[in-house]
């Protein structure tokens, strides 16, 4: 898929992006539920996030992507997708065991938390580069974005799995509190991380996309 979309409609897109996740964890939408029932509050909250990614990186690709159709994509497309998605899902729930979360006891909550890096870091990909195996390599793996619109899943996905790890941090400490559940704040944090990642993209998009000062320094502006 060709990303040429403007500075400013990427702008829009992360705005909207970082408002509607960060919304979801305040304590009187599904914060507190989270925290109160996790078996209750999890897959509300994977529901609800879902639906966010679901809506944003459809209005992303129709606006930014300049050969974007939903008519013109086929069905292999959409398979090869949702293969790539499950397949993330599956991956990144072994590497999450293998650094440290539970095998057997609460394999239901680290599967949750699995799909939700892979709905905040992979699926933006996935969707993005139409799951062809060499711009996956290009974009995630040898990180050379080609544009502003790239360069902005990059900075998406780095946040969320930065976001995951620091959340993981809390859990040993012998506080008792209820939110130190397994995978709370690793959920938390990594939806956290993601509106960290559109916050800084689109403070990185306004300071490039200013006029250049008179007899100062000269800022760059961003090419698409």
């Amino acid at each position: 898929m060709d990303l040429q979309g403007s500075p400013r409609l990427t702008l829009i897109y992360h705005c909207v992006s970082a408002f509607l996740l960060s919304s979801l964890l305040l304590p009187g939408v599904l914060g507190s539920l989270l925290v109160a029932d996790p078996n209750y509050g999890l897959p509300l909250l994977l529901l609800a996030v879902t639906c966010v990614q679901a809506g944003t990186l459809w209005w992303f690709n129709k606006n930014v992507a300049s050969n974007f159709n939903p008519k013109q994509v086929s069905a292999e497309t959409y398979s090869r997708c949702a293969a790539v998605f499950l397949l993330s899902i599956f991956t990144l729930h072994v590497t999450l065991v293998l650094f440290g979360a539970p095998l057997l006891d609460d394999i239901l909550e680290t599967f949750y938390l699995a799909c939700f890096i892979a709905l905040l870091g992979s699926l933006p990909i996935a969707i993005c580069t139409e799951c062809n195996a060499q711009e996956i390599d290009r974009l995630f793996f040898r990180r050379r974005p080609e544009n502003v619109c790239e360069r902005s899943l990059l900075y998406v996905v780095a946040c969320t799995l930065m976001g995951c790890w620091l959340g993981a941090l809390p859990i040993p400490l012998d506080w008792e509190a209820p939110w130190q559940r397994w995978p709370l704040t690793c959920v938390m944090a990594s939806i956290g991380g993601a509106v960290a990642g559109h916050v800084a993209h689109a403070a990185k998009t306004v300071v490039e996309g200013r006029p250049e000062p008179k007899g100062g320094f000269k800022g760059k502006s961003i090419r698409a």
